[in-house]
């Protein structure tokens, strides 16, 4: 498989892990105090969080691209893309799942 590919993939599972593991944590430390301190509500919150995370990771995967691969052109590719939402999806969610299991 073409190295490109590969990289891409990985630096978009990393984009797609630290977006949802931030939102996992992020969204349970700050709905109270959202709804209590700000104008958001228990609908408006989770979207501000879900934003706000979204930037943080986009930081996170950007730095690690051009820090270790600055000279790779990134490929654009909706699929590949959407690849890497699913089988990090699936990997947040299993680790989830097992947390709250080994906690019960």
């Amino acid at each position: 498989m073409n190295r490109r590919y590969v990289i891409t993939f990985l630096i978009l599972f990393i984009f797609y892990i630290t977006d949802s593991v931030i939102f996992l944590v992020a969204e349970n430390e700050t709905e109270e105090y959202l709804e209590s301190y700000t104008f958001l509500d228990k609908y408006t919150g989770p979207i501000f969080v879900g934003s706000l995370t979204s930037g943080i990771s986009m930081i996170i995967a950007s730095y690690i691209k051009s820090k270790y691969f600055p000279k790779l052109k990134i490929i654009d590719n909706p699929f590949l893309d959407l690849f890497s939402i699913i089988v990090g999806a699936v990997i947040v969610i299993g680790i989830s799942r097992g947390i709250h299991y080994i906690r019960n």
